[in-house]
């Protein structure tokens, strides 16, 4: 199975950060999906079909490995 990077993009306007759920669907992967956090090699466990990304600062990012 291929690599796949997924970001999540903070771009609101205020300066508060923000929490995300995204499942594998909604970006076009299928499946029971593991994720590691490209910046500190943290996992997101467990792997699921979706990711929930607990804070992204205001205008900040969230880079992650999907496998």
């Amino acid at each position: 199975m291929p690599l796949t990077a997924l970001g999540v993009e903070n771009a609101n306007l205020d300066d508060k950060s923000a929490a995300f759920t995204v499942t594998w669907k909604q970006v076009g992967l299928d499946g029971t999906r593991a994720a590691e956090e490209l910046w500190t090699g943290a996992a997101v466990l467990p792997a699921s079909d979706r990711i929930s990304v607990v804070a992204v600062s205001a205008h900040g990012a969230a880079i992650y490995r999907v496998e």
